[in-house]
């Protein structure tokens, strides 16, 4: 399976440096030295070898086709056709020889071609075409077709053509090869009983003064190209010359005319828009900014918070740590699966008296092989529609943090919404809806950036804080927690009524879902994070309830300084009118709106991929449903075609969902996504039902089930061990 993103990396592999490559929806390929681009066609209908083969060549022009000698192509009075042919020799032989690996593809890709009739050879006598015609199958089919008739002269050039090297070179032979065809039309007979293979030289003599070139009168006009840099472009296209003009080849002419066949045909076919990134600020606020937050409207009444904390604690604590101890278990059982014991050469000295019988004196080292440090982040969907599964999502974040803690994995955990970090700021706590977008942490400042929902990244807990901040940091998680559950409408910040009031900070109110804004920030913070800590096997686990905002949106150049002012304020952009391709120089991706997959696959996945690539972390999702079951709408955002979900398929889901309490998804960004409805979120913390008639046999029975439920119900925590164990 082709893809543009592998031919893409191949390109630049090929070019030994870091070219930009573009796929566009262009007739032929061209190279622009200045800004260092390689703009490839949107190529369609062949085999990977045809497919490296013609990426291979571009590749070649643009290394080694000189661009300021091409522009004096135009002085001159020879068809562009005739160089064409000749720098590919030198060029595809350039290629081959730097890459050997290439030479299959060359061969199977231009056969490919010749198959297709790419040269329109059907029905047609190749001897009786010019020389540079026949000159261009031969040499393009490898020196393998058949039945191709070349004098001794033509042979010189053949053997010529072999010895390419410069651009110098190949403007003599073409030079050469030109004015001989022009004397074609002489008597060939003549020419095979007298000539033998001759130099470049020697035929100049034997053509005499024909051979100047300002004798020529054949006369064309290149190619037309508005766009400065397009005019010093390196390409194999030709330039605009009569068709009726037989001083042309033709091989080469239809050849040029047949790849741009390849493109695709569709018309509602949408062109690749490429973009950058913008450059991001920081959009983090911090740990200890939350808990002044907090503690702005809530500081008298903690020592009550922190008590009731303790003792929800204490309760989880009890499921917690048995789980601490079967992953301590089953980390050591791999460990010593995977631990070899090696002798060390030094003598172990309660071992010496055995000398006599025992060669095994020795020291002994135990080698644990792949022992890994472990970090985890958790990012948690801080937006509306999340607030009436809260409650359980946030039971499950204490749970795994808890955990974290006891097994010394440094952990932290962020929620992220679209409020104005600048918000977390204001001494005032009054909270104005309609400004909650009024900054951002992307700075736009070229054409073609990629315009992202603002976010702002909240660091809720961090395991590796002091102690006393540790402790406050979960007291209001889990006043925060209880908030969720207890609140009768939206906005209101009634708890339960045995409860001291408690003041949710506005600016920590559920917002929207700016996902891609979040990935790309966690980027920084993971990056930082295993840096600081040095961990070796990183886990990031995102957790939200929906699909978030699409990108979709280009910064443009303004034109008037009004359109700069709105541009400054508003960040003025077009609907990009295709396939949305990001690129930061190591890395393209993109967004495929062509695709059938749902809004999922079309925009996060890409995001997802990109996180992946620069962080090199294990990513896991948890996707909660919107209902308490599962839907076909809660299905099809991860469908690669929505529109034909069948019964079956349903069915299925809801089978694996019924034996496993989640669905498993693979390679739709995530490592592995979770999909579970929000009834399969809660956590089950019941007591035993134990009666006085029960035998013990029942009671046992009663013990394992109960926590067998309440060690199943902490999913998050589950899956995490299930990585890192």
């Amino acid at each position: 399976m082709i893809t543009r993103e592998q031919k893409t990396n191949l390109a630049k592999l090929l070019a030994t440096e870091n070219i930009t490559v573009q796929h566009r929806k262009v007739e032929t390929a061209y190279f622009v030295p200045k800004t260092r681009l390689l703009c490839l066609p949107v190529w369609d209908n062949m085999s990977n070898d045809l497919y490296d083969m013609l990426v291979g060549h571009e590749v070649g022009h643009a290394l080694y086709t000189p661009v300021e000698d091409v522009q004096k192509i135009k002085e001159k009075k020879i068809p562009h056709s005739y160089y064409n042919v000749v720098e590919d020799i030198r060029i595809d032989k350039k290629m081959k020889s730097k890459y050997p690996g290439l030479k299959k593809s060359y061969f199977n890709g231009y056969n490919e071609l010749l198959e297709r009739d790419f040269f329109r050879l059907q029905e047609k006598d190749i001897n009786s075409m010019r020389f540079i015609d026949r000159l261009n199958v031969y040499t393009k089919s490898g020196y393998t077709y058949n039945n191709i008739d070349f004098n001794d002269i033509e042979q010189g050039f053949i053997k010529r053509s072999h010895e390419l090297d410069t651009w110098q070179d190949v403007e003599k032979l073409v030079q050469d090869i030109f004015n001989y065809s022009k004397e074609e039309v002489f008597d060939e007979e003549q020419y095979q009983e007298e000539m033998v293979t001759v130099s470049g030289s020697e035929l100049s003599e034997r053509l005499g003064d024909d051979y100047e070139p300002q004798e020529q009168t054949e006369e064309t006009t290149a190619e037309n190209e508005t766009d400065k840099d397009r005019e010093s472009e390196t390409s194999n296209e030709e330039a605009g010359y009569d068709p009726e003009n037989t001083n042309e080849a033709i091989t080469d002419k239809a050849l040029e005319e047949e790849k741009k066949k390849l493109n695709p045909q569709d018309r509602d076919y949408r062109d690749n828009v490429y973009v950058t990134l913008p450059k991001r600020k920081d959009a983090i606020v911090p740990n200890s900014r939350i808990i002044e937050l907090f503690d702005r409207r809530n500081s008298d009444h903690y020592s009550t918070y922190y008590q009731q904390f303790k003792q929800f604690k204490q309760q989880q604590l009890r499921t917690v740590n048995y789980m601490v101890k079967e992953f301590e278990m089953k980390k050591s059982a791999d460990a010593y699966r995977r631990t070899k014991t090696s002798k060390t050469g030094m003598i172990n000295m309660n071992k010496l008296h055995t000398y006599k019988y025992s060669e095994d004196i020795f020291k002994r080292i135990e080698v644990t092989p792949g022992a890994k440090n472990h970090g985890m982040i958790l990012v948690v969907d801080w937006s509306g529609s999340m607030d009436t599964c809260m409650y359980d999502t946030l039971v499950q974040t204490m749970n795994l943090v808890m955990f974290c803690k006891a097994v010394q994995i440094p952990c932290k955990v962020y929620a992220f919404s679209d409020i104005g970090r600048k918000h977390f700021y204001d001494n005032n706590d009054d909270f104005i809806f309609g400004g909650r977008y009024t900054d951002t942490p992307f700075i736009y400042s070229q054409e073609n950036e990629l315009i992202l929902e603002n976010v702002t990244m909240m660091e809720l807990i961090d395991t590796t804080q002091k102690t006393p901040v540790y402790n406050k940091a979960m007291t209001y998680l889990y006043c925060t927690m209880k908030y969720f559950k207890g609140r009768r409408n939206r906005w209101s910040h009634n708890t339960d009524s045995e409860d001291p009031y408690f003041f949710m900070p506005q600016c920590m109110r559920l917002g929207g879902t700016p996902l891609d804004s979040s990935i790309l920030h966690t980027i920084d913070i993971v990056n930082n994070f295993q840096k600081k800590y040095r961990v070796q096997k990183m886990t990031t686990i995102f957790l939200t309830d929906g699909v978030g905002h699409s990108s979709g949106n280009i910064t443009k150049v303004a034109n008037t300084e009004y359109e700069k002012e709105e541009q400054y304020k508003n960040y003025m952009a077009d609907q990009a009118d295709g396939n949305i391709v990001i690129s930061d120089k190591q890395y393209q991706f993109g967004y495929n709106q062509n695709i059938k997959g749902y809004q999922f696959m079309r925009c996060h996945k890409p995001m997802f991929d990109y996180f992946k690539h620069k962080t090199n972390s294990q990513l896991i999702g948890f996707f909660v449903t919107s209902g308490r079951n599962l839907s076909y709408n809660d299905m099809s955002n991860f469908s690669k075609d929505p529109y034909n979900n069948s019964y079956e398929e349903m069915m299925k889901a809801r089978k694996e969902l019924k034996e496993n309490g989640v669905i498993t998804k693979k390679n739709i960004g995530y490592d592995e996504l979770y999909i579970l409805p929000k009834s399969k979120l809660e956590v089950k913390d019941e007591e035993v039902n134990i009666t006085t008639d029960m035998t013990a046999a029942k009671m046992k029975q009663q013990f394992l089930k109960n926590f067998k439920s309440k060690r199943v119900s902490r999913v998050l925590l589950n899956k995490f061990i299930d990585k890192v164990a």
